[in-house]
């Protein structure tokens, strides 16, 4: 489970003052882990849960190496801050593509996608280029909105397909609210049991 979190100012400069929206993908994260748990699902599959991420904007920093901690996860988490400039989300999933190729075991792996899907460049060869190259190392792709305020075909070229599964209106606080949107953990959550069966 790797967390891409978009913190260019495309993101950071949506709301006053300008870090709060980060913060709120910092809240949302934890409340995601907390729902994982090891399970056997229907007597057939253990899953097992690890995880790890980064946050770009023009740049990339990898602020947590996959692992099954949440004591050495959540503080790096709660560490990082909004980078501000420009968008890069192509160079952002081709790092977190080799991070999962280097260090995860095989099996089912997934990446939530954090971002409002403008981009300002692609020097990575593209977001569309590199989701579907995580595709095709087995990575499922969940693309969420940060708000409402987002490009679509941007969180559609980066969801795995179906849309149903991968896009369908994720987004981490609720409409009109900052309280943090548990419908769209539950969600994605219910579609990673779902496709790892």
């Amino acid at each position: 489970m790797y967390f891409i979190i978009d913190t260019s100012e495309s993101v950071a400069l949506q709301t006053v003052p300008i870090q709060s929206l980060v913060d709120q993908i910092k809240r949302f994260i934890p409340v995601f882990i907390d729902k994982l748990e090891n399970e056997l699902y229907q007597n057939q599959v253990y899953i097992t849960w690890q995880f790890g991420g980064l946050h770009y904007s023009d740049v990339v920093e990898i602020y947590s190496p996959l692992t099954s901690s949440k004591d050495i996860y959540l503080p790096r988490l709660s560490a990082i801050n909004y980078l501000g400039r420009g968008t890069f989300t192509d160079c952002a999933i081709s790092n977190m593509t080799e991070q999962i190729q280097t260090q995860m075991a095989s099996g089912v792996n997934f990446a939530v996608v954090i971002t409002d899907g403008h981009v300002t460049g692609s020097p990575c060869g593209g977001m569309k280029m590199q989701a579907e190259r995580a595709r095709d190392m087995g990575i499922k792709l969940f693309a969420v909105a940060p708000s409402q305020n987002v490009y679509e075909q941007g969180l559609r070229e980066i969801a795995n397909l179906p849309h149903e599964l991968y896009r369908n209106n994720y987004a981490i606080t609720q409409k009109d609210t900052l309280d943090i949107d548990v419908n769209t953990i539950d969600r994605i959550i219910q579609a990673m049991v779902w496709s790892a069966a």
